[in-house]
């Protein structure tokens, strides 16, 4: 038996009930679960907004669980080109500070003001502009990497993956989430150990939770 402490798994890809038709979870529901599994801090990550951020911070503070705020951003390639074939992607960015939670904002905004085309949507560009104080996961198997991976073009998944890893240098973390039999997402976590392995960027484990229960 390992005699090292186990640590209390943290949520860091997590939807509410404003990840507007997606999400069923109530911010008191997850803190009350989260409470119950003695879970020190969570994450919220709605898509494409940061409507209930400022509640779920003050919630968590009532709690004594630490909150991490975030968004799942939906991408495209280039805001200023409106393909209406292109399906946006997806991409979690967490504030790792006071400077990332400015960014945060930054971000939501300009993706509704600049960049909303079906979606409020960011690009590369826009996001190179406020890195500051952001932590980037690579998503899930809708973001930009995974569904490069899944089409087989691995050499354009490897280039998005150098792009965010020297952008966000030791910010950067590779999604791995559960399969559950689920062969696209086998394949997307094989591919994503294989090149943290080759290039040192770290893998962190996430569920795509829109759920309590």
């Amino acid at each position: 038996m390992s005699d090292r402490q186990q640590l209390p798994y943290v949520h860091l890809h997590t939807h509410t009930e404003l990840s507007l038709l997606d999400g069923m979870s109530r911010t008191e529901e997850l803190l009350e679960q989260a409470k119950a599994y003695n879970m020190n801090a969570l994450a919220v990550t709605n898509h494409g907004n940061l409507f209930n951020t400022s509640k779920f911070y003050k919630q968590c503070i009532d709690e004594g669980i630490k909150p991490i705020l975030g968004m799942e951003a939906y991408t495209r390639k280039d805001l200023n080109i409106k393909d209406k074939d292109e399906k946006p992607g997806h991409l979690i960015l967490l504030a790792q500070n006071n400077d990332g939670w400015r960014n945060l904002k930054i971000l939501s905004t300009r993706s509704y003001e600049e960049g909303f085309y079906k979606k409020p949507c960011i690009d590369r560009n826009l996001l190179s502009q406020h890195t500051e104080g952001l932590i980037v996961l690579s998503g899930c198997l809708n973001s930009d990497i995974n569904k490069s991976i899944l089409a087989g073009r691995f050499q354009e998944a490897e280039s998005i993956i150098d792009w965010f890893a020297s952008t966000f240098t030791d910010r950067f973390y590779l999604e791995l989430q559960p399969h559950l039999h689920m062969s696209d997402q086998v394949l997307v976590n094989n591919f994503l150990l294989e090149i943290s392995n080759k290039k040192g960027i770290p893998a962190v484990l996430t569920c795509d939770s829109h759920y309590v229960k």
